[in-house]
């Protein structure tokens, strides 16, 4: 199945698609990259760590959709 999440680089998108990618779904991923960015600019590091983003069936977009 093909499965669209939007802010998929997020705490919760983050660990959804884990899951969906690990159940053989295949996702087209939405984000504007505001929350690595942040984690980054405090000079932290992110929970959610990077492990699905470069999975084989992740079709990675950055797009920031709150703009016209």
């Amino acid at each position: 199945m093909k499965i669209l999440i939007c802010g998929y680089q997020g705490y919760i998108g983050h660990s959804l698609t884990k899951v969906l990618l690990a159940s053989g779904n295949k996702i087209i991923g939405i984000d504007n990259g505001d929350r690595k960015s942040n984690v980054l600019s405090i000079g932290s590091r992110s929970a959610t760590g990077e492990n699905c983003l470069s999975h084989e069936d992740l079709v990675s977009l950055s797009i920031d959709i709150s703009k016209d």
